[in-house]
């Protein structure tokens, strides 16, 4: 019995999270978590000496005291909060963590960092993680198949901290109350500006993130130290439904089978924003079928949350990473120059490739409204070129769930780690933590899995 008035919609939330056990998790969640962890963390790695990390491991206090976590790469120690903050934007910046496109949109696997954070400072079990992280996900994911914030200006950051708090507050044992009171703080204080990914886009796009996760654990520490969270928090006046997203419940949120939304998230095949993952790809296969011939004019045609978000005049004239990897016109002229895309990709010299240059002035990006209608379902994208010899090459492409499960499985998630982490780990430390994770709901401390994310040549405490 709550002793506080609190949202009807907030206690729902409250004991869907609390109802759900690792028992309840199948075979195939439990996999995709592990699956999202060795993904997520390679991201982190090959991410470790950019800037904004840097910055991010200069402000991380070192902490010898209990609770503490530590920074993946370094494993310096520090306090569970700088920890989330550091490591989630280090697995964010490349923009090739995991992402969930429905309503809405997001990198749903940027509340592993927070929720591990809490794991190793409580010494919390790999089953606990495992659930606490299957629970964020779903959470995360049922925010994007309902709503669309960013339309009205909000950026999907908040349901970073949304479901880092709910994750780490479940893996901390919060009761029911402390569990409502933590959402109330979560959603209350961190309601995040879309302008973070509108205009030249900043270093700030990974550190949203990991400011978003940072706020969760702080939120999950308040609550479990007897903090009240404000009242109507969803359903006040000016709580979340009033000023941010509209009505919406949890009616759907449970499924036949718990915490299972997580299957339905996309590993992404290239570091490059959600909506420009199946441009890449058909702008691969356009380039094969050209043979060479220069392009004088490409239509690209696609579904309407894909062209919308690339209509900033910044996106056709990128002049950071940070706008470059977001900018649908820059990824598909780097696919069909160059052939792949790397992070060699947004390098300062390819920003002003001449090459890429002119093909982004030949290029028109339109909504084709049946791709609209068939989406999320069905994802299709088609480019078509005319050729300075006067020769017209098309290709469509449809990316079905069957088709992005190729990219889902362990395979290639491991292949991904490795390509990625080679230049910063020894073959024996990428097979060791990719066991550990595998293992993960045989350990008793989840602190564990990181022991082998130590950067060897790395000097200095952070």
């Amino acid at each position: 019995m709550l002793t506080f008035k609190i949202d009807k919609t907030i206690q729902d939330l409250a004991e869907y999270v609390a109802s759900v056990s690792y028992a309840d998790l199948t075979p195939d969640v439990v996999l995709a978590v592990k699956n999202r962890i060795v993904d997520t963390m390679g991201c982190g790695i090959s991410c470790f000496n950019v800037e904004a990390a840097k910055i991010a491991r200069q402000l991380a206090v070192p902490f010898e005291s209990v609770p503490n976590a530590r920074i993946i790469g370094s494993l310096a120690r520090t306090t569970p909060e700088c920890a989330a903050f550091a490591n989630v934007l280090m697995c964010r910046y490349a923009d090739f963590n995991d992402d969930f496109q429905w309503v809405g949109g997001g990198h749903v696997s940027d509340v592993i960092s927070g929720i591990l954070a809490a794991g190793e400072a409580f010494h919390a079990n790999g089953k606990e993680f495992i659930t606490s992280v299957a629970i964020a996900y779903d959470v995360f994911c049922y925010f994007i198949e309902r709503l669309q914030i960013r339309d009205r200006g909000w950026d999907h950051s908040i349901y970073v901290t949304l479901g880092t708090a709910i994750g780490a507050g479940k893996l901390l044992g919060l009761n029911r109350e402390e569990l409502c009171h933590c959402i109330a703080l979560a959603l209350v204080a961190n309601i995040c500006l879309d302008q973070a990914r509108r205009e030249e886009i900043s270093m700030w796009k990974a550190g949203a993130a990991g400011n978003a996760s940072r706020q969760g654990l702080f939120a999950v520490f308040l609550a479990r130290a007897g903090m009240t969270g404000p009242p109507g928090a969803i359903e006040g006046m000016n709580g979340f439904w009033n000023r941010v997203s509209g009505p919406f419940n949890f009616d759907y949120l449970v499924q036949p089978n718990k915490a299972s939304r997580i299957l339905r998230t996309t590993i992404k095949q290239w570091p490059v924003r959600g909506g420009a993952q199946l441009p890449v790809a058909t702008a691969l296969q356009l380039r094969e079928k050209l043979n060479g011939e220069r392009i004088r004019e490409l239509r690209l045609e696609t579904y309407n949350r894909t062209v919308k978000y690339n209509q900033d005049p910044d996106q056709w004239a990128p002049k950071s990473k940070e706008t470059a990897d977001h900018s649908l016109p820059f990824c598909v002229a780097s696919a069909i120059i160059y052939g792949e895309i790397t992070s060699d990709t947004f390098s300062s010299a390819r920003l002003v490739d001449p090459a890429i240059l002119r093909l982004m002035g030949c290029m028109r990006v339109e909504e084709n409204p049946q791709f609209t209608k068939e989406f999320p379902s069905a994802q299709y994208c088609r480019m078509t070129a005319a050729t300075e010899r006067g020769n017209t090459v098309s290709v469509l492409l449809n990316w079905t769930d069957a088709e992005r499960d190729k990219q889902r499985t362990r395979q290639s998630i491991e292949a991904k780690f490795n390509r990625l982490t080679k230049d910063f780990l020894t073959a024996e430390q990428r097979n060791a933590f990719i066991n550990s994770v595998y293992a993960l709901d045989g350990l008793s401390d989840v602190a564990s899995i990181l022991e082998n994310l130590k950067i060897s040549e790395h000097e200095g405490a952070l």
